[in-house]
């Protein structure tokens, strides 16, 4: 290979890298937007509100969703240190995700967890995101729409105010619970 044809590759993936860039962000934009436009978001949307929190997290982590090609300088929610867990969720979950991965890193098997509970799949691919605060300031309810799936997908956030904020405190589907998945004794 000559070296212009290294520098033409390497332009090409400079390209390829900002324009998948700007899926993410744009997929962010439609996130807030979706959530900005939700009845409960006039009164929920405020900052410090658990609805912020759980749009935080979407925010953050839509390149789960949108991006197919691996981008190895981003890691995953679950993947995430302590310190980046507990900006989302609180203490209790955060050490029960940390207990699964270290028994994953431990055995070099799945433990618990073998999906990603905020996207309730193994790939996300295309998903479309709805967030809406519920009567209760302590839920958040989440729609997924997936392309060729028929209907949503609901999670249900149950969130609770911490000395640092609005944290999650469990995820649940119509038939899982995050804090049942990873054994917890406080899995109502």
């Amino acid at each position: 290979m000559t070296p212009s044809g290294n520098s033409e590759y390497g332009c090409r993936m400079l390209r390829y890298m900002l324009r998948l860039r700007s899926i993410a962000a744009l997929a962010a934009v439609l996130i807030d937007l979706i959530v900005a436009a939700s009845p409960a978001a006039a009164t929920s949307s405020l900052p410090g509100s658990a609805l912020r929190t759980v749009v935080r997290l979407y925010r953050d982590f839509a390149f789960e969703a949108t991006i197919e090609a691996p981008d190895l300088s981003r890691q995953g929610f679950l993947e995430q240190s302590r310190s980046i867990l507990e900006r989302y969720v609180d203490s209790n979950l955060a050490n029960l995700i940390l207990r699964d991965r270290q028994c994953e890193e431990r055995t070099k098997e799945i433990c618990r967890l073998d999906f990603l509970p905020m996207w309730d799949s193994q790939d996300p691919a295309g998903a479309t995101v709805r967030i809406a605060a519920t009567r209760d300031a302590n839920d958040v309810t989440v729609a997924l729409a997936y392309p060729g799936t028929p209907g949503n997908v609901t999670l249900n956030y149950q969130l609770v105010k911490t000395k640092s904020g609005w944290r999650i405190h469990n995820i649940r589907a119509s038939n899982w619970s995050l804090l049942k998945i990873l054994g917890s004794p406080d899995s109502k």
